[in-house]
């Protein structure tokens, strides 16, 4: 139903005259004549279009809240927890597959013409929904103690784990990493940050630049970070691996001509421009993206970037910046607000709007 709100005023109370409807369509059919008229318009054109296009995506929903069913017996169930437990099920022969190879193949298939492009997304979505699937189902053997650490010795917080050839990590501030940003809250957040990284990066879909498989689960009140294995990266060191961006939050940083070639390309999508950092010893770097991020080259030859958190803008309504000096109206409205975390970030969808505004303008 529509209520009596105003731009002013909240009011919940259904307006006069009352519109009762099951749906939202059937709601805005009867408020406005030009959407039912351009509604029908829609859904007959959309009838006329091909069945890829018109049938929607089956994504697996993973819903919050489920309602109570009645408890059944399942033999499949009961093997599945009895094999879990033991830890058979990554030894099985034939079983471990190589994600990393898998994602990054899909993406090198050809996409010259329509039916090329149609089976690299086919192959692209299967293989992401598997990879999301085994993440899912690995982070909860985690969190429930069924996978052995890779680092036993340590408090459980700072334990990092390896299952079916997926790397899991909680988000927590283990090393004092995000001291300075905010401790757990902000360790909580980044995860979901560099997912939104890898999500841009993944969408400019440039061609010899790859980014992790990277899945964040939340499960029992814990952010678990699900991601692939780059090819080489547990036999060597990281200091040796990386060849673009700093491991030491802008200590050391170096540069990479290859790595400046493809991010300089996919930055003129994601509106960032090449810009040159201080490290400690006060020498300029250029580099086209955060410090943060990681260039690593693996063994198999390709350029992967890693720690997207900060490929958006900060929004400063939630930073109190040194040396800013705020009216007292706005400071009567509570600003700055100060955030739990120094990791809020502005989303990408705002960033292109605003850009689309400035170039009309």
């Amino acid at each position: 139903f529509l209520n009596q709100c105003t731009e002013e005023e909240f009011n919940a109370k259904p307006a006069v005259p009352s519109h009762l409807c099951h749906s939202l369509i059937e709601l805005l059919n009867q408020l406005s004549p030009a959407f039912k008229r351009n509604f029908s318009v829609l859904q007959k054109k959309r009838t006329q279009r091909h069945p890829f296009e018109r049938v929607a995506t089956p994504y697996q929903v993973y819903a919050w809240a489920s309602p109570l069913t009645e408890h059944t017996v399942d033999a499949i169930r009961a093997e599945d927890t009895f094999s879990s437990k033991l830890g058979y099920e990554e030894h099985i022969p034939g079983q471990t597959r190589d994600w990393n190879e898998e994602l990054q193949t899909t993406r090198e298939l050809p996409r010259k013409n329509l039916p090329e492009r149609l089976l690299r997304e086919r192959a692209i979505f299967k293989v992401h929904s598997d990879f999301v699937a085994g993440a899912t189902r690995g982070a909860m053997a985690v969190i429930d103690g069924n996978v052995m650490a890779i680092n036993p010795g340590e408090e459980s917080k700072m334990q990092m784990f390896i299952w079916n050839n997926i790397f899991f990590s909680l988000g927590f501030d283990v090393r004092d990493h995000y001291k300075e940003l905010g401790g757990d809250a902000a360790a909580f957040v980044a995860p979901r940050n560099d997912l939104q990284g890898v999500r841009v990066y993944s969408a400019v879909d440039l061609a010899g630049l790859y980014t992790l498989g990277t899945v964040v689960i939340d499960y029992r009140g814990y952010r678990v970070t699900a991601q692939s294995i780059i090819p080489g990266i547990l036999e060597r060191e990281q200091e040796q691996s990386v060849v673009y961006g700093s491991i030491d939050f802008g200590k050391t940083v170096i540069s990479h001509p290859k790595y400046m070639d493809l991010l300089s390309k996919a930055a003129q999508q994601l509106k960032i421009l090449p810009h040159k950092v201080l490290n400690d010893k006060g020498e300029e770097v250029e580099l086209c993206s955060s410090v943060e991020c990681k260039g690593i080259i693996g063994n198999d030859g390709r350029h992967y970037i890693l720690d997207l958190l900060r490929t958006f803008p900060p929004d400063v309504n939630f930073l109190r910046l040194p040396g800013e000096e705020l009216s007292r109206e706005v400071m009567a409205l509570g600003f700055p607000i100060e955030h739990k975390h120094k990791l809020c970030c502005l989303r990408q969808e705002l960033i292109d709007s605003f850009v689309e505004s400035r170039y009309m303008m």
